[in-house]
């Protein structure tokens, strides 16, 4: 049995390129609201690995978020996709603060480290997004009890809390292709 968790393509408001600009919290925040709404890129495609990947699967599941059911009409499998809430995004939490300004990761690594520590003041409880993980992960290993390979376009953080869940279910980590758009994680696991 195969389960492949996969983050989706680049959306067209694309981070990398305002990483070093200096902003507020509260402009972070901002910025971080508006990602959340992007839709995918149009003017990319995905890599031939991840499409192979992807094509190879029987049961297809996405998040309800615009980037990843952007990901997912790109690559062909719209029609057969499972759109389920549980697998959207976990909303990244920020402060409101318009001083001090620092560069626009710098906010985001220290916001979604205080996360991992309770913080969720504009965003979602990482408890919430452990449960809506398990959910995931069980909604994933069902699927995987009818047929032989499993795939879920997804999101960073999500993902790799859907993939802890299912290590602790008893399934292996086979593969991996790191953490950017159209990276993905493959699992194993031997039929009972």
């Amino acid at each position: 049995m195969k389960i492949v968790l996969m983050r989706h393509g680049r959306p067209l408001l694309h981070l990398e390129a305002i990483k070093n600009e200096r902003k507020s919290a509260a402009q972070t925040g901002a910025v971080i609201r508006d990602y959340e709404f992007s839709e995918l890129d149009p003017m990319q495609q995905p890599p031939a690995a991840s499409a192979d990947v992807a094509n190879g699967c029987d049961a297809i599941f996405c998040s309800p978020i615009l980037r990843a059911i952007g990901s997912v009409k790109m690559l062909s499998l719209a029609n057969e996709a499972k759109v389920e809430a549980c697998f959207a995004e976990s909303a990244h939490p920020y402060m409101n603060w318009r001083w001090p300004k620092l560069k626009f990761f710098t906010w985001c690594f220290l916001f979604r480290v205080a996360w991992f520590f309770g913080f969720a003041k504009n965003g979602e409880a990482i408890s919430l997004s452990r449960q809506r993980a398990q959910m995931g992960a069980d909604m994933l290993g069902q699927a995987a009890l009818q047929t032989p390979a499993v795939f879920l376009l997804g999101h960073g953080f999500i993902n790799h809390l859907i993939a802890a869940k299912l290590k602790q279910q008893g399934w292996r980590k086979s593969a991996t292709t790191g953490h950017g758009y159209w990276s993905y994680i493959v699992l194993e696991k031997s039929e009972a």
